[in-house]
C-alpha cells in the first residue's frame, strides 16, 4: 500500500500511450479537469486551463494536462522517477524526448506514466488540504513567472511514507485578497534537491509566519 490516505495509482488501462492518456483523462475530469466537479481550495476556486494551443500548435490534450502527465529532461535528475515502479517496466521513452510520442514532443517533454497514474491525487490532497490534515504542508512563495512578473505562489504538500506528492498554485489577487487560483502544475516529488528545497520553503514561512503572529500579540 502506497499511502493511506491516497488511493492507489490508476492502473492505466489502454492499447497504447494515448489511450492510456485518453482513459486517465477521464477520471481526472471527474475529479478535477471539469470545472463542475473541480474542489475549492480554501474557499476559493481553482482556475484550470484546458487550452489546447502551444507555440501555434494544435495538441490533441490540453496544454496542462499534457504538463502534469509528462517531464521535462534535465540534467539534475540522475535517477528516473518511476524507480522501483511498475510504470518503469512499461515506459517507452526512458526520460529521452527524441523518443516521446510525437504529441508530447510538441511541447518539449516525455509522456510519463509514473505522473500520469497519480493525476487522480490532486483532487484527493486538495480535500486533504482543506481538512487540515496532519499529512499536508502549506506555505506561499513569491517567484517570477516567465514573463519576469513577481507573483506569490501557493504550495500544497502530501508527505506520508513513500508518497511526496507537490501542487502548485498561482495567487489572483484582487483589493488586497485571493480572489481565485490559477492551477500551475503537480508533480511526484522524487529529486533530493527539490525535497531540501521544498523543506527549507516551509520551514522559513512557519518561521515567519510564527514570527508575525507573535509580533501582532505584543
Amino acid at each position: 500500500m502506497i499511502s493511506c490516505k491516497l488511493s492507489q495509482p490508476l492502473p492505466l488501462e489502454g492499447k497504447n500511450i494515448i489511450e492510456k492518456v485518453n482513459n486517465a483523462q477521464k477520471i481526472f475530469n471527474n475529479s478535477f479537469g471539469l470545472k463542475q466537479f473541480r474542489p475549492e481550495y480554501r474557499g476559493k476556486f481553482i482556475f484550470f486551463n484546458t487550452n489546447k494551443k502551444y507555440k501555434g500548435q494544435n495538441l490533441m490534450f490540453p496544454e496542462r494536462f499534457m504538463h502534469i502527465t509528462s517531464i521535462e529532461d534535465k540534467s539534475n535528475y540522475t535517477i528516473f522517477p518511476c524507480n522501483n515502479d511498475i510504470t518503469y517496466s512499461k515506459c517507452q521513452n526512458k526520460c529521452n524526448p527524441s523518443m516521446a510520442h510525437p504529441e508530447y514532443q510538441k511541447i518539449d517533454r516525455s509522456e510519463c506514466l509514473y505522473r500520469l497514474a497519480r493525476i487522480h491525487w490532486i483532487f484527493e490532497i486538495i480535500n486533504l488540504a482543506n481538512s487540515d490534515d496532519a499529512s499536508i504542508k502549506e506555505w506561499t512563495k513569491a517567484e517570477r513567472d516567465n514573463k519576469g512578473n513577481l507573483v506569490n505562489k501557493s504550495f500544497i504538500r502530501y508527505e506520508e511514507g513513500i508518497v511526496d506528492y507537490v501542487i502548485i498554485l498561482k495567487e489572483d489577487v484582487r483589493g488586497g485578497k485571493i480572489y481565485k487560483y490559477h492551477f500551475i502544475t503537480a508533480f511526484p516529488v522524487f529529486t533530493k534537491r527539490n525535497k531540501i528545497q521544498y523543506d527549507s520553503d516551509f520551514n522559513k514561512y512557519a518561521q515567519n509566519k510564527k514570527s508575525a503572529t507573535s509580533g501582532t500579540l505584543k
